[in-house]
């Protein structure tokens, strides 16, 4: 029986549990090749968002229930582990033709989830681009993940992400987006 390995994360070739434990320890001694990473800083990033909602819940939850699953934080490791990856590489317009830009997937998972986690009561799982996003023009469909922090009415909140990620897409990719699908997977109350 094998052990199942963890994949590592960006070019400085570090797991998702050595951040973890690097972001734990203050992020000192420093680590330029965590810290120069871009996939690094993206998965830290989300690393620091998942661990502040999680202390919350498990204060605001520890009178009345058991704090949040092994199973909910290890879901949202994993999509964390996953969007940060740099994956397929966006074109974007150039107004010099001899030069050629882009920007990575991961760039723009970490958009959306940045955006997402910035709604009080919001945590953002995975994120999903479905369709050609290497050509220009092409059709794009994001399904996003949510986890929902205390008891609110539902569709209004999945209404408010969809239109921030919406927002946020328009302002800082050429995607031709097509629809955004709000997934919540798991609403945590915190009363």
């Amino acid at each position: 029986m094998s052990e199942e390995v963890e994949p590592t994360i960006g070019a400085a070739g570090y797991t998702l549990t050595q951040l973890s434990e690097y972001l734990d320890a203050g992020r000192l001694p420093y680590n330029a090749d965590i810290e120069e990473d871009p996939e690094c800083e993206r998965a830290l990033a989300a690393l620091e968002r998942v661990t502040k909602a999680s202390h919350d819940l498990i204060e605001a939850e520890s009178a009345a229930t058991p704090a949040p699953s092994s199973a909910w934080l290890q879901s949202m490791l994993r999509g964390i582990a996953m969007d940060a990856r740099a994956g397929r590489e966006i074109p974007l317009a150039s107004p010099e033709p001899e030069f050629e830009f882009s920007q990575s997937e991961g760039v723009i998972r970490e958009l959306i989830r940045r955006t997402g986690d910035a709604i009080d009561g919001v945590l953002i799982g995975r994120c999903v681009l479905d369709g050609d996003v290497t050509t220009p023009g092409a059709p794009v469909h994001v399904t996003v993940s949510v986890t929902v922090l205390g008891l609110r009415p539902l569709h209004p909140l999945a209404d408010e992400v969809r239109d921030a990620i919406a927002e946020a897409l328009a302002l800082d990719t050429t995607l031709r987006v097509t629809g955004i699908d709000i997934v919540i997977a798991d609403v945590r109350s915190v009363e």
